[in-house]
């Protein structure tokens, strides 16, 4: 795969690579095919440090309520057709679950603990899985920040204030948002303990430039990943193994 298609001007914060799924990749491999011309680096962070770094009161709230991910995703839409036309963003199931079937995607979700709904007589659909923010490593049994709800929030800070507007302008109908955050327990996730962890994920930040050819190998559950803004191309691509 490639890495990532979001924008070239879009910092992608830290994160745990799929952990919002039961069967979560336990290492991820980077390897550099074109070099940013200009910044463009893998930024890394320590999870354990992360987890101890957020605010106590934060973290325990965050522990005891768990999160509840929700994406959606099209099936047929002239509408999502033109957007990805313009800047590729928002898959379709099909891309996603890498079938034409519905009746597999279904599988494909009860066998991932997901549970899902359709719209629009099968063309949307609405997946959602609750998981733990944080978990302990396999083999050393630390506690580590295993969670990404600041990604699942479309908010000003993460998108850039046009990139909000858009985005709340474009995802009117709540069956075609994709992405949301919540509770465990139905209640949205506040915004200021997201931005709160967001700033501990900045503050515990490295950046690894690229020349290419580097290889780079993270453990998924230790390593927190993102990226940084770039321009000129850049081609970085990636694997996963359980």
């Amino acid at each position: 795969y490639t890495s990532t298609e979001a924008p070239a001007g879009l910092e992608i914060p830290l994160h745990n690579e799929l952990s919002f799924v039961r069967h979560y990749p336990k290492h991820i491999y980077f390897y550099c095919d074109i070099a940013p011309e200009r910044a463009g680096e893998t930024i890394l962070g320590d999870a354990r440090r992360v987890y101890r770094a957020l605010d106590p009161g934060v973290r325990a709230r965050f522990l005891e309520k768990q999160l509840t991910y929700v994406s959606c995703y099209y099936g047929h839409s002239l509408l999502m057709d033109l957007v990805n036309s313009l800047q590729p963003s928002h898959k379709s199931w099909r891309d996603v679950f890498e079938t034409r079937e519905p009746r597999q995607v279904e599988q494909l979700c009860r066998d991932h603990d997901f549970d899902f709904r359709w719209h629009d007589d099968a063309n949307w659909i609405r997946i959602s899985q609750t998981r733990p923010a944080a978990i302990t490593h396999p083999g050393t049994g630390e506690w580590v920040w295993f969670s990404q709800p600041h990604l699942y929030d479309f908010n000003p800070r993460l998108l850039g204030a046009w990139r909000y507007v858009g985005a709340k302008l474009l995802y009117v109908r709540p069956h075609m948002r994709m992405h949301e955050i919540f509770h465990a327990d139905g209640s949205r996730v506040r915004r200021d303990d997201l931005y709160h962890v967001m700033d501990t994920l900045e503050a515990n930040t490295v950046s690894f430039p690229w020349q290419k050819g580097d290889v780079l190998v993270l453990d998924n559950v230790l390593t927190m990943h993102g990226r940084a803004a770039f321009k000129g191309p850049r081609r970085i691509l990636a694997a996963m193994t359980s």
